[in-house]
């Protein structure tokens, strides 16, 4: 029979992904959620590529990892089987807990000790906590709900992010200009990549896209250009639009003023 997503979906009644209904399973719900999850998707695929071009790169390790990969001196994330099994970076920056009960109750998920936040709202979640021994996290309790995709954005990040609502391919995105989020760290720093190509077969090899690192740090961005590459489309992909900075509160109100570019 059928899998996709929308051999699911009852025709008749469309449903809005704002809208939740707690007597699960629904018709047309199985649609919705892979709608949620694909659009997630989509609003990160500049991020994930940018991620995958570094590990071709060398530069990088690799992206779907678990997460004692990026916390090895954790030893609550390598020696309990449980979070070992489910907790998983994707790249450097994003902790995936996902939902893996057959009911909607809610569970427990295991955060290191760095500041998480919720994404994509911003909403701060867990804080580094100076002098906790390490391997030591703090466990935190998560929505069971099918809707809920639980992902966190590490601190000390800074990713590229684009808007999807109006995105049913991925070749729109070309079209679509980036933002960068910010979430500083404990020490108010934080770091990050974009990458930009311009469809080219073998861009490493020919060196034909843009590589740019993304530092914050004392209240200053700074973007360094590793690669300026060639530009021939007319793609608006590569405009940065706009600077989201999580943990607002935090930050001097008179952070970047100007943005230093060498």
């Amino acid at each position: 029979k059928p899998q996709e997503p929308w051999a699911f979906s009852d025709k008749k009644r469309r449903l809005s992904i704002n809208k939740y209904d707690l007597n699960w399973p629904k018709e047309g719900y199985t649609l919705l959620a892979a709608q949620k999850a694909i659009k997630l998707k989509y609003s990160l695929l500049r991020y994930t590529y940018t991620q995958m071009f570094l590990i071709s790169l060398g530069i990088k390790g690799s992206y779907f990892k678990p997460c004692f990969f990026e916390f090895p001196g954790d030893t609550i994330l390598l020696n309990e089987m449980n979070i070992l099994n489910t907790h998983i970076m994707l790249g450097d920056s994003f902790l995936f807990i996902p939902n893996l009960n057959e009911q909607e109750s809610d569970y427990l998920g295991y955060f290191p000790n760095s500041h998480f936040n919720k994404f994509p709202n911003g909403e701060s979640f867990t804080n580094f906590i100076k002098n906790r021994d390490l391997g030591m996290g703090q466990f935190k309790e998560l929505p069971g709900r099918y809707l809920d995709i639980n992902i966190f954005l590490r601190g000390g990040k800074i990713i590229p992010y684009q808007n999807s609502s109006n995105i049913s391919c991925t070749n729109d995105l070309r079209y679509e200009r980036t933002s960068l989020i910010v979430n500083p760290d404990h020490n108010n720093r934080a770091n990050g990549y974009v990458i930009y190509d311009n469809d080219e077969i073998d861009p490493i090899g020919n060196k034909t896209y843009l590589h740019v690192e993304v530092e914050f740090k004392k209240n200053v961005m700074k973007f360094y250009v590793i690669n300026w590459g060639k530009k021939y489309n007319n793609h608006t992909d590569d405009v940065i639009e706009d600077i989201v900075f999580y943990r607002g509160s935090e930050i001097n109100k008179n952070i970047v003023k100007k943005a230093i570019i060498d």
